[in-house]
């Protein structure tokens, strides 16, 4: 017996950009607009393949240089249970924006230049760049990292929200 299908925001999130798109996505475009990492959007789109609600196939003349992508289309099985992004609650990217003006703005006022900052924590400049300009996910903890640098406390700021 298998276990009882739930539709988290992640899955939500995945379904709404597959509902969205005017043609099939590979799964790195997927990554790209839902924000998610391959980790947690390949086994949701193998649940999801599973249960019908997405087909997937190999793309048919690879480019050379790279693997063959696998291509992902909602069926019409799925499109009535999945979201739009319309009907989505605030996305998660609402939330990481937030975190992207935050650390930014923790770091100018604290004197840090990125590059100082990516030294500091132990990854590259360009690293960090792109997870502050919004190319790669900032997570919460590495969030809390960079505002522990700058003297701050990211539970103090989330106060403040409330």
């Amino acid at each position: 017996m298998s276990a009882p299908f739930r539709l988290t925001t992640p899955t939500r999130l995945v379904l709404a950009a597959l509902r969205d798109a005017d043609q099939p996505m590979w799964g790195f475009e997927i990554c790209r607009r839902t924000g998610l990492k391959s980790g947690t959007i390949y086994p949701i789109l193998n649940r999801l393949a599973e249960r019908g609600w997405v087909e997937a196939w190999p793309e048919d003349s690879p480019h050379p240089g790279r693997p063959p992508r696998r291509f992902y289309q909602l069926t019409e099985r799925g499109r009535p249970e999945s979201p739009t992004s319309q009907t989505l609650p605030e996305p998660v990217s609402g939330l990481e924006d937030q975190l992207r003006r935050l650390t930014r703005h923790a770091l100018t006022a604290a004197g840090l230049t990125q590059a100082e900052a990516a030294r500091r924590l132990g990854i590259s400049t360009k690293h960090l760049h792109m997870m502050l300009g919004g190319g790669s996910t900032l997570s919460l903890t590495r969030a809390e990292q960079i505002l522990a640098l700058c003297g701050q406390k990211l539970a103090l700021h989330l106060e403040e929200a409330a």
